[in-house]
């Protein structure tokens, strides 16, 4: 059952800034949509107003970054290729206002992607699939005054080797869902790292890992917090610093732990 929403399409106008890849056309209405495909180039997509659209497809060696402030912003980014954002300058998605939705899909070797999601009473929504190695995305999601609803929701899947994800989630009101701040988090392949980070109240991280020498943290701040991890694979009782699991929760909690050596419990099903 998918937990996550579906992004709408809406009808839209271009308006795109770039450095090395530009075209532009006049801004019609408070809707706008940036629609680019590229390679080996710095990028700067900026948009103002409701219903912001922006659609980025790349290949390799790209510098990008995307700000949308307003309504009903959505962001989706594809991504094929290697080396698409670095540690001093990652690919940078960062989306202000209500209802911030994001998908990417990333194929490929050594691309960074790093999301900031700040909503004004309304969802904060990712949806992230990350297949390679050296790859790493970093997501923070921030909801104030939330009314009702789920606040933040985030879901990382991860398929190679030495991948890394990092969630945050901050959301203190108390709205009608189950959950405030929702993370998902799957990873396969060894030598992966999962964590993260919610302040707030009705937290849910469920993060599971299948492959060897991987390591999970969580750290939940707030009432009541439900913390879900299973690892699957070799090594998984090294320290903390080297591999292995780390819980820390603050206010009325409940932890689920799973770790299973190969062959001694089924894998987790599709």
């Amino acid at each position: 059952m998918d937990r996550f929403q579906n992004m709408k399409k809406s009808p839209i106008i271009p308006r795109l800034i770039a450095t090395a890849l530009c075209f532009i056309l006049p801004s019609l209405s408070a809707q706008a949509q940036s629609n680019v495909v590229f390679t080996s180039n710095d990028v700067s997509i900026d948009q103002i107003g409701t219903t912001n659209l922006a659609l980025i497809s790349t290949s390799a060696l790209n510098n990008i970054t995307a700000l949308q402030n307003g309504q009903n912003n959505q962001a989706a980014i594809t991504i094929t290729g290697t080396s698409n954002g670095d540690l001093a300058e990652p690919i940078r998605v960062d989306q202000t206002g209500e209802n911030n939705s994001l998908t990417a899909t990333i194929t490929g070797d050594e691309n960074r992607l790093t999301t900031s999601q700040n909503s004004s009473g309304a969802i904060n929504n990712a949806v992230i699939n990350q297949n390679g190695q050296f790859n790493a995305v970093s997501l923070e999601q921030d909801a104030a005054g939330l009314v009702d609803g789920l606040a933040n929701q985030a879901q990382i899947t991860q398929t190679g080797q030495n991948n890394s994800a990092t969630v945050q989630q901050t959301a203190f009101v108390a709205g009608t869902s189950l959950f405030n701040n929702d993370v998902l988090i799957d990873q396969t392949g060894d030598d992966n790292i999962a964590n993260s980070t919610q302040s707030g109240v009705n937290n849910k991280s469920e993060q599971t890992q299948v492959g060897d020498r991987n390591r999970s943290d969580i750290l939940q701040t707030g009432n009541d917090n439900i913390a879900i991890h299973r690892q699957f694979g070799n090594d998984l009782s090294v320290p903390a610093n080297l591999g292995g699991l780390v819980i820390e929760q603050t206010g009325g909690a409940t932890v689920t732990v799973e770790q299973y050596a190969p062959g001694t419990a089924p894998l987790p099903g599709p």
